[in-house]
């Protein structure tokens, strides 16, 4: 921190990933303030249909991810079979591949979630059926910038997620 203390002041000028990153800094090391800056939001372009050619949401969850124990795809299904105990049925799409691909979907028949829970594997243009969703989540353990909320904030979808890192 001292390291960066030094340095960061003596830049010719800075580029933010959002305002919110902006702001961290600033409060942090307000000396920056006084540099030259821009803010580049994100990377992700606007889906390709307008809000009101979007059909009707056909899934109520969705979430991406590799399926490996930090994106805690257990408690999703924790969680969807709690709403089930308690009488709200709620179906969710996972895509994506990883390790722990079985032993998720025989939690998801243990948990009696098999009709509520489709494991999608991986889909390369994911954002394409973004907008056949309700709400996108996203339980990760840790995360630096995941792009797969940014996707889903591009198609307009509410985001539920843990508050980890820049999440």
């Amino acid at each position: 921190r001292q390291d960066e203390k030094l340095t960061i002041p003596q830049l010719d000028g800075l580029v933010y990933v959002s305002e919110a990153a902006r702001n961290c800094l600033e409060a942090w090391l307000p000396e920056v303030a006084s540099l030259p800056t821009a803010v580049i939001n994100n990377f992700v372009a606007a889906p390709s249909c307008k809000p009101q050619e979007r059909t009707q949401p056909q899934r109520d969850l969705v979430s991406i991810g590799e399926l490996r124990r930090l994106k805690n795809h257990s408690y999703l299904l924790e969680i969807l079979a709690e709403c089930k105990r308690n009488g709200r049925i709620l179906t969710m799409d996972v895509f994506g591949k990883g390790p722990l691909s079985r032993d998720l979907e025989r939690r998801t028949r243990d948990l009696d979630l098999e009709g509520q829970v489709r494991w999608r594997g991986y889909e390369p243009d994911v954002r394409s059926v973004l907008h056949g969703y309700r709400v996108y989540v996203h339980a990760s353990q840790s995360e630096a910038m995941p792009l797969s909320i940014i996707e889903a904030m591009a198609a307009g979808l509410p985001i539920a997620a843990t508050e980890v890192g820049d999440v």
